[in-house]
């Protein structure tokens, strides 16, 4: 075999990735917790009788079934995969199988309610009812027009409590970040008339079109992701699937695909529209694509993109684009997926639509191997008036003197590290006179926290989860308490309940556990559903495997749900499909902010699988796996291609400042065939300024490096794509 550029890359990229799906990592997570016994913090539970228990990892909102090992059922000694879950079949990422740190780890923990002096910064520990008192006093004073909620708990029963609570206070701005989830709905509203979630068939695809999503780093569901990988690789050379993925860098996934696309930095919209000219330019188009309302617009707008045109823009060849297309349009069975890192971020609007659109050309729609799109599980009917506004907008209002807070409210939510705009969020908390997190975690904006109401972790409260991202079936995911707290804290659905009362308002329901018990109702009322109470159908055959027939009563349901952590509907029956082009978008080249003189290189924040990039930081065992040329002691590693380190003068290794006009901080330079030449990449997720030594001060903020691009369609912040520039001390 001649050796070749892509062969050498997926040799030495692919071996990072066999890393993850071989023993080895477990092995030496194994290790870690051998030579960290030593470690103060560490429990070292007493003998005794061993049980298990089911519930839901809630980490991410991936809704992997787990099986916590308790001891005398009140110590927690290990998590594994519930082999019974259809989402994970017993497997279970490193983060989930770190998850018992979430739990005991003190020094991260809020021990319960608390207040802060602003003036001296001294906290004072608070009783529940001083707290609630003094929380509730506060905010009549605010009044409901200078009050802001933050809500970062998505697709979930609390979801819709904490926007009850802002309708219920008159709550003037109420922001909920946007995520992949909500970039679906929007491209499905363009294309297909309503705004909905779907899901991708991938256990029976025979070619799969990707873009952006790191399926293998952690997007969506991690783990149904790494076991549908596996199903793609088997059998032989020419019965197993395909995976072209389109990617700005040689990720864990690219070099694991069958083909690299690799394009440059905001130009994945246009490789997906070259693709679509070339299905069109070649009749490979389903016929109620092509008969749809719009097509001739989609077709002239595609046609403005040929393949060469497409290589010119975007780094991507064009016999790579034609393969790609010609592959995807052909096969029985194929999907396209687009994302952005692992799914807590917005990808742009463009993008999705585009690869939805490819979708609709090809005609998957609720086919085997395709696109389903999946109706939301019934719900409550809360808050569902609530307008959700920028949080980024409402910053840079309040620094300009556009808008006044008296009383800032976050619910699972740092923007103080996750921003967008982490200093523009710091002004916006040192300008609200009152900041209420409900954080279980001393976490940077909960440091700062005025008053702090703490939350309990997922192994100690009712909690649900709506359909993973990406999943092509209704799924909600349950939790429960599996044994009493460690800590002073207390589920954020109770204490809104006790909120509300002491402001003169009537709350939905008592407890969370109530609101819980009738969502289940919802459930049970459709007549449909099953538990993850037995071996779950193969994934070739789940889809067709049956709606279920749910239970006799709710209270029946909610016993089988709550014991078994899901309820899920793999009918196979997605809601009908009306497709039109008639929404066309206009379509450019992403461009980052910034001075491309001052700052010449454009700057990618990336998501990996070893750090966690969402709302829960990293766990001490999983931070201990992250390889040397990512993280080294407190140095956090660029990556970037000889030749960029060539005209710089830099060799691998070298230490050097990494400055955008948002931010600056020392870094190492890894060198890399899988970066492209003139760009930077920096991972995400570390740069934290508190928790635990093994995270605290340990690398750069990503989010702290870029200046959000606003998108053109839609008005969402994009923080992965920056400018900026290395220089030597």
């Amino acid at each position: 075999m001649k050796p070749s550029r892509r062969r050498f890359l997926q040799f030495s990229m692919g071996a990072a990735g066999a890393f993850l799906f071989t023993p080895i990592n477990w092995k030496l997570m194994d290790d870690v917790a051998i030579w960290t016994q030593n470690w103060s913090w560490v429990p070292v539970p007493e003998d005794g009788a061993r049980a298990y228990t089911t519930t839901t990892c809630r980490i991410c909102n991936g809704g992997c079934g787990i099986k916590v090992r308790l001891i005398d059922g009140k110590r927690a000694v290990k998590i594994e995969g519930n082999p019974e879950s259809p989402i994970n079949r017993g497997g279970l990422c490193a983060w989930g199988a770190a998850g018992l740190q979430y739990l005991y780890m003190d020094e991260n923990r809020v021990p319960g309610p608390m207040k802060r002096d602003r003036v001296t910064g001294v906290r004072t520990r608070l009783t529940w009812e001083a707290a609630l008192e003094l929380a509730a006093a506060e905010l009549k004073k605010a009044g409901g027009e200078g009050t802001a909620i933050v809500n970062g708990r998505k697709r979930s029963t609390m979801n819709g409590l904490i926007r009850q609570f802002a309708a219920d206070l008159g709550a003037a701005h109420y922001c909920e970040p946007c995520d992949g989830g909500d970039v679906q709905k929007a491209a499905s509203e363009l294309l297909l008339g309503r705004p909905g979630r779907y899901g991708f068939d991938l256990e029976r695809a025979q070619v799969i079109l990707s873009f952006n999503a790191a399926l293998l780093e952690g997007w969506a569901s991690p783990v149904r992701m790494m076991r549908a990988f596996g199903t793609w690789m088997s059998g032989t050379e020419e019965s197993r699937a395909r995976l072209f993925q389109v990617d700005p860098r040689a990720s864990l996934t690219a070099s694991k695909a069958d083909t690299w696309l690799p394009a440059k930095p905001g130009t994945e919209t246009i490789v997906a529209l070259a693709m679509a000219n070339v299905m069109i330019a070649g009749n490979m188009v389903a016929p109620e694509a092509a008969g749809a309302p719009g097509f001739d617009q989609f077709k002239s707008l595609a046609e403005a993109y040929s393949p060469s045109k497409a290589a010119e823009l975007t780094g991507v060849e064009a016999d790579q684009i034609r393969e790609a297309a010609e592959a995807f349009a052909k096969a029985e069975r194929a999907v396209a997926l687009s994302g952005q890192g692992h799914g807590n971020t917005p990808e742009p609007l463009s993008l999705a639509w585009a690869v939805l659109a490819l979708n609709g050309l090809k005609g998957n729609f609720n086919k085997e191997g395709g696109v389903y799109l999946t109706p939301e599980p019934p719900g409550l009917d809360l808050g569902a008036g609530v307008e959700n506004g920028s949080l980024l907008e409402l910053a840079k209002g309040v620094a300009q003197g556009k808008e006044k807070l008296s009383a800032l409210l976050l619910f699972e939510s740092n923007p103080l590290f996750n921003g967008p705009d982490p200093a523009a969020m710091a002004e916006l908390m040192d300008k609200t006179p009152l900041v209420i997190s409900f954080s279980p975690f001393w976490d940077e904006s909960t440091k700062k926290a005025d008053l702090i109401l703490p939350d309990l972790t997922y192994l100690e409260r009712w909690d649900d989860v709506d359909t993973p991202l990406g999943m092509p079936y209704q799924a909600v995911s349950v939790t429960k308490p599996i044994f009493a707290p460690r800590h002073k804290g207390a589920p954020t659905g109770d204490v809104l309940a006790k909120l509300t009362k002491a402001l003169g308002k009537t709350p939905p329901f008592a407890k969370y556990e109530d609101a819980l018990k009738a969502r289940v109702a919802k459930l049970q009322a459709t007549g449909h559903g099953l538990a993850a109470s037995e071996e779950p159908a193969a994934p070739m055959d789940l889809l067709g495997s049956g709606p279920g027939k749910g239970w006799g009563s709710a209270e029946e349901a909610f016993e089988e749900v709550a014991a078994t952590g899901l309820w899920y509907n793999p009918s196979g029956q997605g809601d009908q499909v009306t497709l039109s082009f008639e929404k066309t978008l206009e379509v450019k080249p992403l461009e980052p902010k910034g001075d491309a003189q001052h700052y010449p290189y454009p700057l990618v924040v990336f998501d990996t699988a070893r750090v966690a990039s969402g709302f829960y930081a990293n766990p001490p065992f999983v931070t201990k796996i992250i390889e040397d040329d990512f993280l080294l002691k407190k140095d956090i590693f660029i990556n970037i291609h000889p030749e960029t380190a060539h005209a710089l003068h830099l060799k691998e290794g070298s230490k050097v400042v990494l400055e955008s006009e948002t931010g600056q901080g020392w870094v190492g330079v890894h060198l890399t065939q899988g970066a492209r030449p003139g760009v930077i990449y920096l991972p995400a997720g570390l740069g934290h300024t508190t928790f635990d030594p093994t995270l605290k001060d340990k690398g750069l903020s990503g989010a702290a490096m870029v200046e959000a691009v606003e998108d053109p369609h839609n008005g969402q912040p994009l923080t992965f794509l920056g400018r900026a520039k290395l220089r030597k001390a």
